[in-house]
């Protein structure tokens, strides 16, 4: 499938699922409501819009009224209970051109990795409610196995609810991001979105993906480091990833920003 047929099937399918990105208006409204403790304008907000995991995970679990240290500090259990309510809002955490950008490398490194070397398996670490996995699942592999792996039951709920509604052939497992449950080098097309600064251990987990990661497979990572305030910059980033032995480097070369690092590891 040509990468514009890709792109506009994959607008269709997230209007289907009724998944979208939130509004600069929604965001405001969303806002506003929060901060004058508005419990029933903010229920109204949500049942009206399908579109505000950004604004929640900002605000919910990171963001606002709790600093960015304050989050980091929680118990485990308290940041699951967040993020579970950012499952609530089942949109996207970025806007359609970032989106779009996210689908296009998936698509078209993915297509290449299945299909040039012996992939069995794939993997989205932090998959939310899973719908890049189902949809490249239903479209793009026949022969490997896909799984999604999150903490939040309510986003991995509608991951397998979307992933029925595309007939998508998708394992979603509740786990957490250090301890991956595969063997050595048995993976190879692993992606991350959004997912690494809002892991405490963050190092660790890129330690465990590098660990299954097989040869000759690929990584991509996304994360907007700079609006969630976070200390991971994309140099830090790349010279863990090298600690096991993966070659990466930032995008901008393809007109993308540092957010995107995508790692190979070499035979």
């Amino acid at each position: 499938m040509k990468q514009d047929d890709v792109l506009q099937d994959y607008q269709c399918f997230l209007k289907k699922h009724r998944i979208g990105s939130i509004s600069e208006e929604v965001f405001n409204r969303f806002g506003n409501a929060i901060e004058r403790s508005d419990s029933e304008q903010i229920k109204r907000i949500i049942d009206e819009f399908s579109e505000l995991k950004k604004f929640l995970h900002y605000r919910l679990a990171g963001g606002g009224a709790l600093s960015w240290e304050d989050y980091q500090s929680l118990p485990d259990e308290e940041m699951v209970r967040r993020q579970d309510l950012v499952g609530l809002s089942y949109g996207l955490f970025n806007p359609v051109e970032v989106e779009m950008a996210i689908m296009r490398l998936i698509v078209d490194v993915g297509t290449k990795v299945v299909n040039g070397s012996n992939v069995s398996t794939i993997v989205d670490v932090g998959c939310g409610i899973g719908h890049r996995l189902s949809f490249f699942a239903s479209r793009e592999i026949r022969n490997s196995r896909c799984v999604g792996i999150d903490l939040s039951d309510l986003e991995l709920a509608r991951a397998k609810e979307i992933a029925q509604g595309e007939e998508a052939q998708v394992l979603f497992l509740k786990g957490p991001a250090l301890r991956l449950p595969f063997p050595d080098e048995s993976v190879g097309w692993i992606w991350s979105i959004d997912v690494l600064p809002w892991i405490k251990d963050w190092r660790s987990a890129l330690k465990e993906a590098g660990r299954i990661l097989q040869p000759d497979g690929f990584i991509l990572l996304v994360y907007n480091y700079q609006e969630i305030r976070s200390s991971i910059g994309p140099n830090q980033a790349i010279r863990v990833l090298a600690e096991s032995n993966i070659e990466a480097r930032t995008l901008e070369s393809r007109g993308l920003n540092s957010e995107f690092i995508l790692g190979w590891k070499p035979k």
